[in-house]
Order: C-alpha cells, then sequence, then structure tokens
C-alpha cells in the first residue's frame, strides 16, 4: 500500500533592497540604467520573495490542494538563497529594455528587508523578468543592453540541461546556488495625475527555484543478513526550461498566498503551489540511481531516528512531467564473510520497482522526501513533496544600493 503526502512551491526569503541615496558604494549592482526620459518618469518600487510551497494532501492525486496539513520548510544552506538577483524590466507595448540591473548580496543570501526603486516612464505596461543566481546559467544577460529590443522566444525557450542526470551536485566541494527565475507580465504603471502617483509600490513579486531535491528514509521490519545498496527513482528528466513555461500557480500570481501549517512553529508562513506546467517536447525521462553504501539493514525498524537510515545529500534534479507513474527501486546485497573473515556483500538484489500512483507530476522548486519500509511481503513507500518557507529577513541582513541618477 503506498500513500502520499505531497508538497511543493511557496515564498521564501524577501529579498529586496531600498535603493537609497545615503547607502553605500555601487559595489552591490551593475547595468545601472534610466528610460528615455521622453515621458512622465515614476518612482517604481516593489520587494521580491523566493516562491516554495507545498501540498501534503492525502486526499487525492491533484498534488495541489492545501488543507489543514500543509506546511513549508525552510532553506537547507546559503545555495538554496540569493547570491546575485536581475532584474529586467521592458516596455511592454514594443519589448524594448527599460532597466537591467544585477543586485549582489552578500555570500549567505542576506539582504535588507526593503523596496528596490527603478524610475520608470509612466503610463505603460511592463513586463519583468527577475533572473537569481545566474552564475549557475550558462547565457550572458548582460548583452541585453536598454533600449534594445528584447528576445522574447529565445529567453522563453532557455533551458537548463542536467549532468549525469542532476541539474546541480553540491555533494563535493565545488557548490554552486540553485537558479531561480519568473516574468511579470501586464504590470500597469499609471499615468501620473497627482503628486502620489510618482512614486507607485507593486505587491511583492516571487521568485521560483529550479529543480527537485530528494530525500529517502529507510525503515526494515525484515532487514536480517541484508545491506541497503541502491536506491533508484526513475522518470527523472535530463532538462528543463530555466523560465516557469505555463505554470499555474494556486493561489494564482496577484493573489495573497495561504497560510502555512502546522501552527508551530511557522503558522504566519505563507506560500502558494503549483498546480500545471510544461516541460521541454524533447525532453529525456530516466532511472537514477543514488548509491548507498551497503547500509546493513538488520534492525532498522525505523522506531527511533537512530534506527531509521536516511540518505539525503544536497542533489537537485530537473523538474519533470511524464504521462506514466513514478516508480522507486531498492537493491540489497547478502551479507557474509569470506575465508579471511571479512564482511562482504554479495548477491545483490533488486526489488520490482513500486509505482507512486500517487506522485502524477514532479514540479520545480519541491522537495521529495521517500519513506521506505522494507518487510516480509516487499516494499511500501510513504512519499512527501515539502515545500520552503517564505523568509522575511530583518533589517541587520545585507544589501546596500545607492540611487541611480
Amino acid at each position: 500500500m503506498m500513500t502520499k503526502l505531497l508538497g511543493h512551491i511557496s515564498l521564501t526569503g524577501l529579498i529586496a533592497g531600498m535603493i537609497l541615496a545615503s547607502c553605500s558604494s555601487d559595489d552591490n549592482i551593475s547595468q545601472a540604467t534610466m528610460p528615455a526620459e521622453d515621458g512622465p518618469i515614476v518612482n517604481l518600487s516593489f520587494s521580491v520573495v523566493v516562491h516554495d510551497a507545498a501540498d501534503n494532501s492525502s486526499r487525492s492525486s491533484v498534488v495541489t490542494i492545501p488543507d489543514k496539513d500543509n506546511f513549508f520548510e525552510g532553506v537547507d544552506s546559503k545555495y538554496e538563497k540569493i547570491r546575485t538577483l536581475r532584474v529586467i524590466i521592458l516596455h511592454q507595448d514594443d519589448e524594448t529594455v527599460e532597466h537591467n540591473k544585477v543586485f549582489t548580496l552578500s555570500e549567505d543570501g542576506d539582504v535588507r528587508y526593503d523596496y528596490m526603486k527603478f524610475k520608470v516612464r509612466g503610463g505603460e505596461k511592463k513586463r519583468i523578468y527577475l533572473f537569481a543566481n545566474e552564475q549557475s546559467i550558462d547565457y550572458n544577460f548582460d548583452n541585453l543592453k536598454v533600449n534594445s529590443r528584447f528576445p522574447t522566444s529565445e529567453i522563453a525557450d532557455l533551458t537548463i540541461p542536467a549532468t549525469d542526470g542532476l541539474l546541480i551536485d553540491n555533494t563535493g566541494t565545488e557548490k554552486r546556488y540553485i537558479p531561480m527565475s519568473e516574468v511579470w507580465s501586464d504590470i500597469d504603471i499609471k499615468m501620473p495625475q497627482n503628486p502620489e502617483d510618482y512614486n507607485q509600490t507593486l505587491s511583492p513579486l516571487f521568485l521560483t527555484r529550479a529543480g527537485v531535491k530528494f530525500t529517502f528514509t529507510v525503515k526494515a521490519l525484515d532487514g536480517a543478513g541484508l545491506a541497503l545498496s541502491k536506491i533508484s527513482f526513475n522518470r527523472l528528466a535530463d532538462k528543463q526550461y530555466l523560465l516557469p513555461r505555463d505554470t499555474k500557480y494556486s493561489p494564482e500570481k496577484g493573489k495573497p498566498s495561504i497560510s502555512n501549517f502546522p501552527a508551530d512553529p511557522d503558522a504566519d508562513i505563507p506560500g502558494r503551489f503549483i498546480t500545471e506546467y510544461k516541460v521541454p517536447a524533447d525532453t529525456t525521462h530516466s532511472t537514477y540511481d543514488f548509491t548507498v553504501n551497503n547500509v546493513e539493514l538488520d534492525g532498522l525498524d525505523g522506531t527511533t531516528p537512530e534506527k531509521t537510515y536516511t540518505w539525503y545529500k544536497p542533489m537537485y534534479f530537473c523538474e519533470s512531467g511524464y504521462d506514466k507513474p513514478y516508480s522507486v527501486a531498492i537493491t540489497v546485497a547478502s551479507k557474509s564473510t569470506d575465508k579471511d573473515g571479512k564482511v562482504i556483500y554479495t548477491d545483490p538484489y533488486t526489488f520490482t520497482p513500486k509505482e507512486l500512483d500517487n506522485l502524477p507530476i514532479l514540479p520545480r522548486n519541491t522537495h521529495v522526501k521517500v519513506n521506505i519500509t522494507l518487510g516480509k511481503a516487499g516494499i511500501t513507500c510513504d512519499v512527501k513533496l515539502i515545500p520552503y518557507t517564505e523568509i522575511i529577513l530583518n533589517p541587520d541582513f545585507g544589501l546596500d544600493v545607492r540611487t541611480v541618477r
């Protein structure tokens, strides 16, 4: 029997940085630009949050219906935070670039809780692109010059490839920040009619992390003489779009996110869910093997943390979409000794893959927690997809930039 507690995406790390004339040097901002001076200029302010949300509903195969069991989790490391943020604002009518700025945050991804401010032409609808941690993306956004035509189709079609099955592998000494992105269209900047209209503020705009993270826990009700050597998860994608493609959120963009559950400890942390998305048409889905170093299963009954094996490494995979169920398989080996008395593991055996019928989609910004139980009848799986919290950082953390004049 398989059950599921599913999660997806919320909002984490309220990042912004009020661009104040009294703040520090230009070291944290590049490509500072100004719109053409041929119309009324408005001071546009907004903040940015990182989008993470989860659905832990076990009521249906629709993975993003909120209920009382939903909850969100915090980031695991600084590499899941924002290191750099690029903001590109377009004149939406002719799709030319009005601003292209990149902000560099502290190494730990901490920022000043405040607003970013841009001088924009009033009386227009804008499109705003947000790209975080672009150092993990093979594309030069500096080439998108102010007053040039924005390559809308090219940017929409940008993909991030997996290498040996992995989008990002942070298990070694060299680590990368998780890329994030989002596009906001039809941002209406009013034509100034009174003094108040020269300063306009948007609701917070969210970013969505690329990538899916995995954790496995294993308990063995019948593991005498056996050792775990491999966990396999099938139908993982070899690429994904950089920008969310045809992605639908619940609540939808522009509406407040939902409250977090359970009440303790983060009841006031909101989030939202991904309900639909698309992957590239030429995506290949295949099995990825998580290699385990022959963990002896005898005694891993799951009654205490010491008796539950948890396999977790900071590895991130592409979001994937497939028309057949995902599945998990485990491979075990028999423990014995050789003629010298040395422990050896032989005769590997792979259990029949267990299909996860209640895991219909695997979107970006999801932490997949797979709980595996080995019993006399084989294996059972319980899947939890957990999102991140929206963390509002206080002003003691760092991004100080000054108004570009």
